[in-house]
């Protein structure tokens, strides 16, 4: 399995729900949270997310 985006630092908040990206990148555009699919990328190789 291949995953070619981590988050989308260019988006603005609410548009990023729709992106391809692992992550939700947080308002002040340093920190970020796992989103789902993140969390099922890590199951599926047997390690839980940051």
């Amino acid at each position: 399995m291949f995953w070619y985006t981590f988050a989308r630092w260019d988006l603005p908040e609410e548009l990023d729900v729709a992106s391809a990206g692992l992550v939700k990148v947080l308002g002040d555009r340093l920190r970020w949270e796992p989103k789902a699919a993140c969390t099922a990328l890590a199951e599926f190789y047997g390690r839980t997310p940051a």
